[in-house]
């Protein structure tokens, strides 16, 4: 006696009970799986096609990007402003500037994040600035340490008084408007530049001698504090006349400007 799909099953349908193994007699377990199928199948009746969905097998499926986008859309907030970063702060308590807020809040929206990787993107953010702050600050303390031993290994015995002639010419300099910085030197060019500070020192100590020689008009700079003496000198540097007679040895102007740098110059 043929089995029960042996006869008068299209090629379809034997197909369908084929792969569901379902072509072999009709035991109570293929019975039974049979009817679970037919349950599970028509819950789906009267469901909308397009709140239908296949779940692909893997990210390599056509289907993958569009089943993603829908179901994260799913989790995700309507706008960029929906996202949240309260208690996420710097090492020091500092909050996220506004513009990081920005930038975080609007990738996590382009990319349809949920609230959480969004809130983990906006902790490693915070993470890797204070780590790379945290390497700054070392890399720039090892450099200011290296920096100090050579420097006393240079000088040796005259490190006060080398110290105090180059903070001297550093400050004379910046009364000019020079701004001094020796940041980003390695030891070998430190030294250098603190060598050439104290030779500066010197002739700046000797301020009459910058301006060419002749008589110190000490009374024009008497009671001067430093202060009016920087304060004379940017009033003064925009008249190029008197400039140019500052620079020529010999006259008051010269003189007078030898005056100035000294009291602009602390000596």
């Amino acid at each position: 006696m043929p089995e029960w799909f042996e006869e008068g099953l299209d090629a379809d349908h034997l197909t369908e009970i084929t792969a569901k193994g379902w072509n072999k007699p009709l035991t109570p377990d293929v019975a039974r799986s049979m009817a679970q199928a037919h349950r599970a199948a028509t819950q789906l009746l009267g469901v909308p096609t397009d709140q239908l969905m296949r779940v692909p097998k893997d990210a390599s499926d056509p289907l993958y990007p569009t089943a993603f986008d829908r179901i994260v859309g799913l989790s995700v907030p309507k706008t960029a402003d929906e996202y949240k970063f309260d208690g996420i702060a710097f090492k020091d308590g500092t909050p996220l500037e506004p513009e990081d807020i920005s930038f975080v809040r609007d990738f996590a929206a382009k990319n349809k994040l949920p609230v959480s990787a969004a809130r983990a993107l906006a902790q490693e953010l915070v993470a890797r600035t204070d780590g790379a702050d945290e390497a700054s600050r070392n890399a720039a303390a090892a450099a200011s340490t290296a920096n100090t031993t050579a420097l006393t290994a240079a000088w040796g015995n005259d490190q006060a008084t080398n110290k105090t002639l180059a903070d001297q010419a550093i400050g004379a300099l910046k009364a000019l408007g020079v701004n001094v910085s020796l940041d980003g030197l390695d030891a070998n060019g430190y030294v250098s530049a603190m060598n050439g500070l104290v030779k500066l020192a010197g002739p700046l100590r000797e301020a009459p001698m910058l301006g060419g020689g002749g008589n110190v008009n000490t009374s024009q700079v008497t009671g001067m504090t430093r202060q009016d003496a920087v304060a004379k000198y940017e009033e003064l540097r925009l008249n190029q006349e008197w400039i140019n007679k500052a620079l020529t040895p010999g006259t008051s102007e010269a003189s007078y400007f030898s005056d100035l740098q000294r009291v602009m110059a602390g000596v």
